[in-house]
Order: C-alpha cells, then sequence, then structure tokens
C-alpha cells in the first residue's frame, strides 16, 4: 500500500465514524477523535519516514514537489529538566514557556521558508513548503536552488537560535539576566528531518501523524507532570482521561488540559480580505478611494487537527477566504467614510 492511499484509509475511518466520548467529558473538556487502531497509525508513521529518508539522502529537491521539515529538539528531555531546575521555565506542570518557545520557532520558520502551514507540540515542528511556482505560474527552483543539506541545516539553525533568543527574552522580561549565561552552558539545539512529496495529499500525512501523535502522549505528559499520575502511566489513553478529569480539571477555564498540550498548534496560510486606500485618494469618485484585496497572513487554527480533516478544512494546506473574513486594513483612521465601509462590507460580502 502506498503512502497516500494508506493515507486516505485513516482519513475514511476518520469519517465514518463518530467522535469517541468518554462519560461526562464533552468535547468542548477535551476532544477525541475517533478511533482508528494503533497499528494503522504506525504503518503510516512507517511509510512517512520512508519519505524522510530518501528525502534526506537526495542531493536537492525539484520545485515541483511539496517538502517537509520536521524539526526536533535533540535530548530535550534533559534540557526540560535542566531548564526547570535553573529556574529558566516553570519548575514543575505544564510549561508555557516553552510551549511559547515552540510556536515562536513554528512562525519564524513558516516565516523564512515561505512555507503554507506549520504545526507544533511537545519538542517537534513540521513546516510545509509548497511547491515553487511563481505569479506567472512558472515552474522554479525551491528555495537555495532545493539543496536538501543547506534547507535542513538552516532550518536547525534557525531553529536553535530563535529558541536561545525566546528564552533570552523571559529572562530579560523577569530582570533574570544572569539565567542568560545558564542558558548558554546548557545551550538547547534542533536537528532536522527532510521529506518530500508528490501533492499536499500525500505531504499531509506527515501532519496527520504527528496530530495522532500529540493527542496520545499529550495526555500521557498530562497524567506525568500531575501528583500522582505516574501511577496510572501504564493505563491505555482512555483511563488516563477519566483520570484527569477527576484530578485536574480545572473548573474555572472549563478544560482538562491546556490546549496545546492536548491537541498542539497549527499555523496555516490564510487570505483575508482587506481595504486599503486607492493611490489617488484625492478623486472626486470616492467609491474609487478604497479598494478592497486579497492578502495572505499566518493565523493559528482553533480545532484539532483531526477534527479539522474530518470536516474537509485541511483539502487545500492553505486556507481560503469564508465567511468569517475579517477586515484588516486602515477604515479606523479615516472616519469619513464610514459610509462607504458598510457598501464594501455588502458589495464583497464580508
Amino acid at each position: 500500500m502506498s503512502l497516500l492511499e494508506q493515507t486516505n484509509e485513516i482519513i475514511t475511518i476518520l469519517k465514518s465514524k463518530k467522535p469517541d466520548i468518554i462519560e461526562n467529558i464533552v468535547p468542548d473538556l477535551y476532544w477525541l477523535a475517533p478511533y482508528v487502531v494503533k497499528q494503522e497509525w504506525e504503518k503510516l508513521g512507517d511509510k512517512v519516514k520512508e519519505r524522510e529518508t530518501l528525502g534526506s539522502s537526495s542531493h536537492s529537491i525539484d520545485g515541483s514537489k511539496w517538502i517537509s521539515l520536521r524539526l526536533d529538539g535533540s535530548k530535550f528531555s534533559s534540557v526540560v529538566k535542566m531548564l526547570r531546575n535553573k529556574g529558566i521555565i516553570e519548575p514543575k506542570g505544564f510549561s508555557y514557556k516553552f510551549a511559547k518557545c515552540m510556536q515562536d520557532i513554528c512562525l519564524k520558520l513558516i516565516e523564512h521558508f515561505n512555507a503554507s502551514l506549520g504545526f507544533t507540540q511537545s519538542d517537534e515542528v513540521i513546516i510545509f513548503i509548497p511547491p515553487s511556482i511563481n505569479k506567472n505560474g512558472d515552474l522554479q527552483e525551491h528555495y537555495r536552488n532545493g539543496r536538501v543539506i543547506k534547507i535542513a541545516s538552516l532550518a536547525a539553525g534557525i531553529a536553535s537560535s530563535k529558541f536561545m533568543g525566546s528564552l533570552t527574552e523571559f529572562c530579560i522580561k523577569s530582570n533574570n539576566i544572569e539565567l542568560i549565561f545558564e542558558i548558554n552552558n546548557i545551550l538547547p539545539h534542533f536537528d532536522c528531518r527532510l521529506g518530500y512529496y508528490d501533492s499536499w495529499e500525500e505531504a499531509k500525512s506527515l501532519l496527520l501523524w504527528r496530530a495522532y501523535d500529540c493527542s496520545v502522549n499529550g495526555i500521557s505528559d498530562a497524567v506525568h507532570q500531575s501528583n500522582d499520575g505516574k501511577k496510572i502511566l501504564k493505563e491505555n489513553t482512555f483511563n488516563k482521561i477519566r483520570w484527569l478529569y477527576k484530578n485536574s480539571y480545572n473548573k474555572i477555564n472549563m478544560s482538562l488540559l491546556p490546549r496545546h498540550q492536548a491537541y498542539g498548534t497549527l499555523y496555516r496560510k490564510t487570505k483575508r480580505v482587506i481595504i486599503q486606500l486607492n493611490r489617488n485618494p484625492k478623486r472626486e469618485d470616492t467609491d474609487s478611494a478604497l479598494v478592497a484585496k486579497e492578502r495572505k497572513f499566518i493565523e493559528k487554527e482553533d480545532l484539532p487537527i483531526l477534527d479539522l480533516e474530518i470536516k474537509g478544512w485541511l483539502d487545500n494546506a492553505e486556507r481560503e477566504s469564508d465567511h468569517e473574513n475579517k477586515l484588516i486594513g486602515l477604515i479606523e483612521n479615516f472616519p469619513k467614510y464610514d459610509n462607504l465601509m458598510k457598501s464594501l462590507k455588502t458589495k464583497f460580502n464580508l
């Protein structure tokens, strides 16, 4: 079975079943994906790793291919322990500082490599670089001529530098400048695996596999970080969720565990309509003083990735404009165009 066939088989199973429900734990507390046997996910993971092995052994990647970059923190179990012991991140429990560092890395990599989509969970980041096609529809070479070693080494270097930079910012904001020297001694860094694919349908197999991994490991990590949780670490995911609901349910935030820990964080290029002043605003025809244009922004998706796939919202890597379009522009600075703004909203279905 090919990578695409294995991916489609899992998607078919996901879409044919309803999300699992555990007693009083409603989806708003924790969304549990429809059950797919572990062996199917392992098969998918093995096929993705084959693509990464093939990609890493290649000299360069053709501009017509999708490229994935998967970055992992090197020996981060010990790194995190040292960061906690030195007081650089929270001493116990889920670390919001660590999560913010990983989100910063994901955004920086999307920006640098002009990626369509990025996902981060635990100490891992993945981004997806689309085929290199210019505005005229002509095929071009990928960034850095698609050279595998160059792209992978740059990605690992950027991730390592950004992680160090984000930790340094925390130290400066908390007036603990001396901790910067501790970060330098710990020297956290990342490695990078590169894969390539013929289509987005193939490429997103990596995203679905890592989303599944997050759904399992996020729960286990929450149990591990909880008081007395270690005694049930060998239990299945359902029993761990039950235990968390009984022992760690946050009634104030109405959550079973932090959202990033539960589902990871997904960033995605999204088309939005913006309103801009025309270059010639002195024209008497005020209807032409403002123009509506589409621009791409990097935005965070709130729903779990497997839920997005079930809903069909991952059929394309980049998100198209929809009924949730937000006006991003200069309108608030030009109150005299209020009436025109109302007509533009109607005209562009905003």
